[in-house]
């Protein structure tokens, strides 16, 4: 009879524990890096307190940071491009570069996996977290790098923070936001050319506010930073061409943003402009290159390819638009792009900033 009350006993164990499971998976915890959905092996995502912890490893690896584990003190310490973070098992005191933090949820062992507070790793490596409560998502904006991706172009500012109890109230930042696919209008500051650039070169392009103070709530002054993706000089009849990534901007204050996106013409016939902000019309190719047809600068297309661009797959990627240009008469020749050069940044993200940005 024992052996019967036992079994039975099991039995309604597993069936709630499978119940729970199931709760919990409809509540599952998303975490997504840079648009890449980040998948956790052993441990999920959990929330304490208001606060998600995630697994050290995953993190640290979906945010490219090295990480060392101290079993004697089970110390964690990580490094990531010039930013070094500390925080033990346990200890409601973390260390960024040398600097007291002091964390609302320490780090801590569940079911056998180090978890660590996701915000706090996240913005101590200078990215951007927001968190969609409706679908218990947290979504990551890594900080920018520059071209050797050795070392962020804007450090993350640290701030030593008293105990929760003694924390003074702060008043609540007004944001100003750009939706995604938005054009910021940029006038180029350099000199590129297909038939002398390497990738990897860098530039800077100004804002172009059409003389007002502002545009979409970014200052007059402000500037965007980025380097060549790709650039292929002119080839007998096939013309130069040049891509061009973005990495962020820095308003005349110097404070700096990451901006998601990529090049778009300022065409009347690929943007509508309206109230002062330019918006593009629909959906144009992966990539978006300056080609070197037509007059000016050269003719920005946009080419069909998840994949990057590669001299191998070029040729058949211009096909279309290089044969529509050969029947209009015009010569292949390489992109010239001079300082004064006017073009667009699409964004694929929404920006958003302090409001009354200086």
């Amino acid at each position: 009879m024992n052996t019967k009350r036992n079994w039975a006993m099991l039995t309604m164990a597993a069936i709630a524990v499978s119940a729970y499971g199931q709760g919990q998976d409809q509540q599952r915890i998303k975490v997504v890096v840079d648009g890449q959905r980040v998948h956790f092996r052993d441990t999920r995502p959990v929330k304490q307190n208001d606060r998600v912890l995630v697994p050290l490893r995953g993190i640290f690896e979906a945010l490219g940071a090295r990480v060392s584990w101290d079993p004697s003190t089970q110390t964690v310490t990580a490094h990531r491009a010039g930013t070094d973070m500390r925080l033990t098992i346990g200890q409601n005191d973390a260390a960024v570069n040398g600097q007291d933090i002091h964390l609302d949820v320490p780090a801590q062992l569940v079911g056998g996996s180090t978890m660590v507070p996701l915000r706090f790793v996240s913005e101590s490596f200078g990215a951007q977290v927001t968190w969609n409560d409706q679908d218990q998502e947290a979504d990551i904006t890594s900080a920018p790098r520059d071209r050797d991706h050795e070392r962020v172009i804007v450090p993350p500012p640290v701030i030593q923070r008293p105990p929760v109890e003694s924390r003074p109230l702060r008043p609540i930042m007004r944001m100003d936001v750009i939706p995604a696919d938005s054009i910021l209008p940029l006038t180029l500051q350099n000199r590129l050319s297909s038939a002398n650039a390497q990738k990897g070169d860098q530039f800077t392009a100004t804002l172009n506010t059409e003389g007002h103070s502002r545009y979409m709530g970014l200052p007059q002054g402000t500037t965007v930073s980025g380097w060549v993706e790709y650039v292929r000089p002119r080839r007998g009849d096939d013309p130069g061409v040049i891509e061009l990534a973005f990495d962020h901007l820095t308003t005349p204050n110097g404070h700096s943003y990451p901006v998601s996106g990529r090049l778009a013409s300022l065409d009347n016939r690929e943007v509508v402009r309206r109230n002062g902000s330019i918006v593009a019309r629909g959906s144009q190719g992966d990539h978006m290159v300056f080609t070197g047809y037509g007059a000016g600068a050269g003719l920005i297309l946009g080419l069909q390819s998840h994949r990057p661009i590669e001299d191998a797959i070029i040729g058949g990627l211009l096909g279309a638009a290089i044969d529509s240009s050969r029947r209009r008469g015009n010569q292949a020749h390489n992109v010239e792009l001079t300082p004064g050069t006017q073009f667009g940044l699409r964004l694929y993200r929404p920006l958003s900033f302090p409001h009354d940005l200086h």
